[in-house]
């Protein structure tokens, strides 16, 4: 994320992009474009329209000089992500004015995950990693036969939070952040082909205070991100993941799901309602 810029979403067609590198009296400081959002398959693609003509090919944001003008548009409440057509994130922006950023976790998490199945294709293994990498879009984690009888398990009960509370502070939200199918630039026909998430167990045991806990979660039939929120800290526990339900594959029943981000968020950060974005959907 390019701590110097700043992006505010102002209506269905209107965006606000601020570059605080430029002077503060200097026309490049801050301008408004147009922008248009489309659809592929379940899919949603941004295009920003710069009147190259009127301020010159430098009108264009640093962030998108060197990438295609049509970007992969996830976004929820909070944060958005820009993804070019080499399924690397080109662009991120946190959707708040409490937030400069929306950083995740779980990342060294994924030393310890393990699933009891994943697809193999060829050369290619459609690995649980693949779940943690914010930037990366290339692949997803898939299970066959649409997960049934499989799990996932995530070991974080050796990491720094292990002996912390697992008690939430007042206002605090544990989420985890779902990016569910196989959501991919070049091929959105992926998304609907495959099966997704339509209902996911996961249950954390303490080791250390041998308490077990279960949420199940109903998951919408959609490639943008969802929060899924905890009433207590996951760090510290072992957490296994079950997929009870799916939306079936119009080919495959390989059940998909791109990335889970771990994500604690404090009271401050939900003060305000985000940068809602008008339109998309």
């Amino acid at each position: 994320m390019n701590e110097n810029s700043n992006m505010f979403f102002m209506s269905a067609t209107k965006v606000k992009v601020s570059d605080f590198s430029k002077e503060k009296n200097s026309p490049n400081r801050e301008k408004t474009y147009d922008y248009i959002i489309s659809k592929r398959g379940a899919l949603s693609f941004i295009r920003m329209h710069f009147d190259t003509k009127l301020h010159g090919e430098y009108d264009t944001p640093r962030f998108f000089r060197d990438s295609s003008n049509e970007h992969l548009f996830l976004y929820c409440e909070y944060f958005c992500k820009f993804i070019g057509k080499n399924n690397m994130v080109v662009y991120e922006f946190a959707l708040t004015s409490q937030l400069r950023e929306f950083p995740f976790g779980f990342f060294k998490w994924c030393k310890t995950a393990r699933a009891t199945d994943e697809v193999v294709e060829g050369k290619i293994t459609y690995s649980v990693e693949n779940l943690f990498d914010a930037n990366n879009f290339t692949s997803c984690f898939a299970m066959s036969n649409n997960g049934k009888g499989e799990k996932v398990v995530f070991d974080s009960s050796n990491d720094d939070m292990a002996h912390e509370s697992s008690v939430l502070e007042n206002g605090d939200v544990q989420v985890l952040v779902l990016i569910s199918g196989f959501v991919d630039y070049n091929r959105p026909h992926l998304y609907k082909n495959n099966s997704r998430p339509k209902k996911i167990k996961f249950t954390l045991y303490n080791p250390h205070t041998k308490k077990t806990t279960t949420k199940v979660f109903d998951v919408k039939d959609t490639p943008q991100p969802q929060l899924l929120r905890f009433d207590q800290v996951l760090r510290g526990n072992v957490i296994t993941m079950e997929i009870i339900d799916v939306y079936p594959g119009e080919k495959y029943d390989d059940v998909c799901i791109s990335k889970l981000w771990e994500r604690l968020m404090r009271s401050w950060e939900l003060e305000e309602d985000g940068n809602i974005l008008f339109g998309l959907e």
